[in-house]
């Protein structure tokens, strides 16, 4: 087990907002107020050895590319999701006419898609969820009170909010890239600005474990700065998906070839 006494250390939430956790989110996730419990309790344990806490927080525009609000169909009615699920919409789908965006070129929304599906990806259309200003985007109290205390027992250091996902034009599950692989300069700026730190390890949680929290970590393992470093407090994540065999061969490569270790906060 990584020593983290006396040692620089970094925790690393991704996307804990309401919308996420709460059951009556807007994109709830299945077991995340209990990943939020753990959480909170992991801040009580072991608070006291954390040296930064950095959040990233899912930040959306209504007229965001991943939402039914930036899309109408051929006949000119907006798109309503069928009972509130996601749905997806291809590159196709999009030069037949059949979705078709609102605020955005349509020649640019094509070739974005086709570089997503030439990934293997697919682009969602979610419900609406983080919507910037939103009670749903901001951080469930319980983790707000941790942080006080944490920041308050530690010579008042600050907590830093990395905000994604409010470009209008792409879809960004992970902190670094956006889904179609490019990489926004601040993306690149994160990944340095945390190298730089030194941080003999860095504590990872959030959710949706199998999307936003699978593609950050996807992003860190290109990044031999951070190998050996990763610790992944599974507990205090919760998947969509829990059966998804993508993120399931993701964690055995960050344990096998990165150096990770897996942490459960009732084990530790």
């Amino acid at each position: 087990m990584k020593e983290i006494i006396g040692k620089k250390n970094l925790f690393l939430g991704i996307d804990i907002e309401n919308d996420f956790v709460r059951v009556d989110g807007r994109l709830s996730v299945p077991g995340a107020e209990e990943g939020l419990k753990n959480t909170v309790k992991f801040f009580d344990t072991y608070g006291k050895y954390i040296t930064d806490v950095a959040l990233t927080i899912d930040d959306h525009y209504p007229t965001h590319i991943g939402l039914a609000g930036a899309w109408k169909l051929a006949d000119g009615s907006d798109l309503v999701l069928a009972d509130g699920k996601p749905t997806v919409i291809t590159a196709q789908d999009v030069k037949d006419g059949k979705y078709i965006p609102k605020y955005l070129d349509l020649e640019s929304v094509i070739t974005y898609l086709e570089k997503i599906e030439s990934l293997g990806g697919v682009h969602i259309i979610w419900p609406d969820h983080c919507i910037r200003g939103s009670q749903g985007q901001a951080i469930p109290e319980e983790l707000v009170q941790a942080l006080k205390k944490w920041s308050l027992a530690n010579n008042g250091a600050h907590y830093s909010l990395i905000h994604k996902g409010y470009y209008d034009g792409a879809e960004m599950y992970s902190a670094i890239s956006f889904a179609d692989g490019s990489q926004p300069d601040f993306g690149k700026e994160i990944l340095d600005a945390i190298a730089d730190e030194d941080y003999d390890n860095i504590f990872v949680a959030g959710f949706a474990k199998d999307f936003c929290v699978k593609s950050t970590l996807q992003d860190i393992m290109k990044d031999d700065r951070f190998c050996g470093k990763l610790i992944l407090l599974d507990d205090c994540m919760a998947s969509i998906d829990p059966n998804d065999e993508i993120t399931q061969e993701i964690w055995e490569e960050l344990e096998d070839n990165f150096g990770a270790e897996v942490w459960r906060t009732e084990d530790q």
